[in-house]
């Protein structure tokens, strides 16, 4: 009502609902260190949230100025968080990821150009955020962790973290197959951490394709300018690695098998 009445500019109304609600969200964490169960963190998160909130929408009015949208969006997201830690409630959290990742997208639609990997990225990182707070909320009520909506979720996220650095290899450079084998190594780990087979071999199957591709790619860049006799011979040179690579693995194969054994025992009771 106050500033309904005085009619500052965005950038003001901006700041004093991000800031009333900051305040609020700090006097809500120094409540809950000291009285967990108090009867004002509700109104003190939930007030925090509100006018966070507010701000969002004065703020996308100063469009396509995205500075002020962003600290909204990026308080918000906070101030969700912190609502979900003081009150023990899964639903705020959820909205955190969510206001984050699009403060940064908003942010890097203007200070970023010409890949999509700051894009996508972030996406598949909320997205695989949003499921392990699902999951893990589903444990804490005795329920199974896995549902197929949080599968699709799940895969999707990955699929966002991995995509975009797997086409690259092919339309621009071969260094991001260092990148999508980062990528891969990542989800891993991620995996090994929280013990979920699938992650682990998904991350690993995004490893394997992306040094195949970082090898193919060339040969299938090179070919088309090749004619005549140096046709012949690159395809001859390119059969003959193939061939020296499958009998190498022919060679490797008992030690492969053993120690596909020995992470199969070593991933037993995994999910």
């Amino acid at each position: 009502v106050v500033l309904y009445g005085v009619r500052p500019s965005p950038n003001t109304q901006v700041g004093a609902a991000a800031a009333a609600g900051f305040a609020a969200m700090v006097g809500s964490l120094a409540l809950w260190r000291r009285n967990p169960d108090s009867h004002w963190l509700a109104p003190l998160a939930l007030f925090a949230i509100a006018a966070a909130m507010a701000s969002i929408p004065i703020a996308a009015l100063d469009w396509p100025r995205r500075g002020p949208l962003v600290a909204a969006l990026v308080v918000t997201g906070s101030e969700a968080a912190a609502a979900g830690f003081t009150l023990r409630r899964a639903e705020p959290l959820y909205l955190s990821p969510v206001l984050l990742c699009a403060a940064w997208l908003v942010y890097a639609s203007e200070a970023i150009k010409g890949t999509p990997e700051p894009f996508t990225i972030p996406v598949g990182i909320a997205l695989l955020v949003l499921v392990e707070l699902a999951r893990d909320d589903r444990r804490r009520h005795g329920k199974r962790p896995v549902t197929p909506e949080l599968l699709v979720l799940e895969f999707a996220g990955m699929g966002f973290l991995v995509g975009a650095a797997l086409v690259e290899i092919v339309a621009t450079h071969l260094a991001y197959g260092l990148l999508a084998v980062a990528l891969g190594g990542a989800v891993m780990a991620w995996g090994g951490v929280t013990r979920v087979r699938r992650r682990f071999a998904f991350g690993a199957v995004v490893a394997f394709v992306a040094i195949a591709l970082m090898l193919a790619a060339p040969i299938a860049h090179n070919v088309p300018h090749f004619r005549g006799p140096a046709l012949w011979l690159t395809v001859a040179a390119v059969g003959a690695v193939l061939i020296t690579i499958a009998g190498l693995l022919e060679q490797g194969r008992e030690k492969t098998k053993r120690a596909v054994r020995r992470l199969g025992e070593l991933m037993e009771g995994w999910e």
